[in-house]
């Protein structure tokens, strides 16, 4: 592969040189004929590809700060008070036990106080037949939080005299009620 270059010389007709070709010596040569020059223009894509990468990075980070719970023992935290947790889940337990929709209902978020969730809960626990209490014989409390919110979060095994039923209960930072589930 070779380059062809037009050779003028003065008063001497003009011809073509072959010369080898060897690209980046040619493009250097351009570049630098062009008057550019290569290295600092190397030296700003590498400071501009590691800010961006940067910038990707610190995004993820907000992002997983925001949008992923870090969980803890709720014994460990310093937001909520563990008894007052474990008092407001045991009269929810009560609640459930004695088939008092309303009453949970009434503790929870304002998106339980309307009429079609009252109504899932009552169905719900009309679903699970359950018996006479007789023990409760397991419980986790956990603190999740995100960059934007905290909630306590309750697990809660309830023996009855049919069946056992697990509750997972949540309360927002007010300690209401912002999620009931029954397995």
């Amino acid at each position: 592969k070779y380059n062809r270059r037009l050779k003028l010389i003065p008063d001497k007709t003009p011809y073509f040189e072959y010369i080898p070709m060897k690209p980046a010596k040619d493009a250097d040569e351009l570049m630098e004929n062009l008057e550019v020059d290569t290295k600092g223009r190397h030296k700003k894509l590498w400071i501009g590809l590691i800010c961006g990468v940067c910038i990707v990075v610190a995004i993820g980070f907000l992002a997983y700060k925001m949008f992923i719970p870090t969980t803890i023992l709720l014994k460990d935290s310093t937001y909520f008070n563990y008894d007052e947790v474990h008092d407001k889940a045991m009269e929810v337990i009560e609640y459930a036990s004695n088939d008092d929709y309303e009453a949970i209902a009434n503790i929870g978020i304002d998106e339980f106080k309307q009429d079609s969730v009252k109504e899932q809960i009552k169905e719900t626990m009309t679903m699970m037949k359950h018996g006479a209490f007789l023990k409760i014989s397991s419980e986790q409390y956990v603190e999740n939080s995100t960059l934007t919110s905290k909630y306590a979060a309750a697990s809660i095994t309830v023996m009855y005299e049919d069946n056992a039923i697990t509750y997972t209960l949540a309360f927002d930072e007010n300690l209401n009620l912002s999620a009931f589930y029954m397995k």
